[in-house]
């Protein structure tokens, strides 16, 4: 969901603001329709801002056990007709003049461009790690904490996602591969 939600910010934001995935996910929980509703680990509260906002991505996480849909909106986004109306219905509303920008097809990770200094570039998987983690720290160190919180659980479900992808399927070790579906890697098993 973070990785989706950054990829729709990229494509949407024109704001000043910081793309930041827990302010969302809270703030959809006072809807006066009632169609998002968080559900929190036992014996957990939402901590709040003076502004009545969650604290952090971190607070999020640890205090949030899940989000529930209503019934009838979870009823609607099963049906195809129905979840693309509600679609344009939110981009008309929110994002006017955008829809374009959702039509572009994916850029699949081994087709990327890569520029000087990118972190996922070919290059950098040769890279000895002590090399590659000072870029990382120099790269990322005047990021704010929440944002970097969201990195680190972007970055390690990028990276799981590019290696399965690049690689077929098959573990980069021992080049097995073993298929039970489209929806099913068993990377983790043939490693």
């Amino acid at each position: 969901m973070i990785r989706r939600y950054n990829q729709y910010w990229k494509l949407l934001g024109d704001t000043q603001h910081t793309a930041n995935f827990s302010l969302p996910f809270f703030h959809l929980s006072s809807e006066a329709s009632g169609i998002w509703q968080l559900k929190c680990w036992p014996g957990k509260t939402v901590p709040l801002t003076k502004s009545h906002s969650i604290k952090s991505f971190r607070a999020l996480r640890e205090t949030v056990e899940a989000a529930i849909l209503s019934d009838e909106l979870a009823q609607a986004l099963q049906d195809l007709v129905q979840r693309i109306e509600i679609k344009a219905i939110l981009l008309e509303r929110y994002f006017q003049g955008k829809f374009n920008q959702l039509t572009k097809t994916p850029v699949r990770y081994y087709e990327r461009s890569y520029s000087a200094g990118d972190l996922e570039s070919p290059a950098e998987c040769h890279d000895p790690s002590e090399n590659y983690a000072r870029k990382v720290i120099r790269q990322y160190e005047h990021i704010e904490r929440v944002a970097w919180e969201e990195e680190l659980i972007l970055r390690s479900h990028v990276s799981k996602k590019a290696v399965v992808e690049v690689y077929n399927g098959r573990c980069v070790l021992s080049g097995m591969k073993l298929e039970f579906g489209a929806t099913i890697s068993m990377v983790d098993a043939c490693h």
